[in-house]
């Protein structure tokens, strides 16, 4: 996609994950009338790790019948609290999954 001539490139969240070729063109022309450019292909990653907050502290014994419901995200969300998760952008599609032990 071509853009105007500008000293900044902006990226958005349907770069990420794909390879942008940046062009940087000389704004002075040489002596014989050529113009400086280069490319280059960027790949876009958000590196911000999202952050998992527990609703609060509790201990759960491993015979706890509650485990019974602990798939049931609305039931679980009941009785253990709801899980806040933020990511680092906007861009990030988060959920959350049980940890096996």
């Amino acid at each position: 996609m071509m853009t105007p001539l500008q000293d900044a490139v902006d990226f958005f969240c349907c770069d990420l994950n794909e390879r942008v070729t940046i062009e940087l063109w000389g704004r002075i022309p040489t002596r014989f009338g050529n113009w400086n450019y280069c490319w280059n292909d960027v790949l876009i990653e958000d590196k911000v790790a999202p952050t998992c907050v527990a609703p609060w502290e509790i201990r759960v014994d491993c015979d706890d019948k509650r485990l019974a419901i602990i798939e049931d995200k609305v039931a679980s969300a009941a009785i253990f609290g709801d899980v806040t998760i933020t990511s680092g952008s906007d861009c990030a599609n988060l959920g959350y999954g049980l940890l096996g032990y």
